[in-house]
């Protein structure tokens, strides 16, 4: 879009637009549901854009999906946690705390993703937690008082962790998908070029 001409743009930004983007996406195979909150361009530029919105990096390469960002890899690491820091830091809260909170719910809770770096050499994958969501989570259960409220916050957290889950799973096998389609493409060209 950033090669069209303004009103051009404007009129695949407008509202009445909409069903293009519909259509369009349809017809990329798996697609998956546009993420709450965003609208079909925006949505669009997620998936395909790898710009990072943090700092405006043109190498972001790790999608966020419950975020509905992408991040370069500096950023990544500023605004998530890897898995060995989430777990050294739950650990720590946990332990400050009355033994109410010695359990750990990270694995079934705390909306979790993995992402994976393929090159040459190796595949390497990381799993990253939000750090925002993190604290906030911890604040939330260190503000409960019994193990009735914590049982009941243990079960909404695990529902929400379970739809986000299935929808990054959807969003996942799209990656993959596409990331596949986009390699055979690139190998068909360089055997013709």
């Amino acid at each position: 879009m950033s090669r069209t001409s303004k009103d051009f743009r404007n009129i695949l930004l407008s509202h009445s637009a909409r069903f293009v983007w519909q259509k369009s996406m349809a017809l990329e195979e798996s697609f998956p549901p546009v993420l709450k909150g965003m609208n079909e361009p925006q949505f669009v530029s997620l998936a395909f854009d790898e710009i990072c919105d943090r700092c405006c990096a043109t190498d972001a390469h790790t999608i966020a999906w419950r975020e509905g960002a992408r991040y370069c890899k500096p950023c990544l690491y500023k605004h998530f946690y890897t898995y060995e820091q989430f777990v050294a830091f739950d650990q720590s809260e946990v332990q400050r705390h009355q033994p109410l909170y010695r359990i750990s719910y990270y694995d079934v809770v705390y909306p979790a993703f993995l992402s994976a770096t393929t090159s040459l050499e190796r595949r390497q994958e990381e799993v990253f937690f939000p750090r925002n969501t993190v604290h906030q989570y911890n604040v939330e259960r260190l503000r409960i008082d019994s193990h009735e409220k914590l049982a009941k916050w243990f079960t909404e957290k695990h529902a929400l962790y379970a739809e986000y889950h299935g929808y990054h799973s959807a969003c996942i096998a799209w990656e993959q998908v596409h990331h596949a389609r986009k390699e055979e493409a690139l190998r068909r060209e360089q055997s013709n070029g």
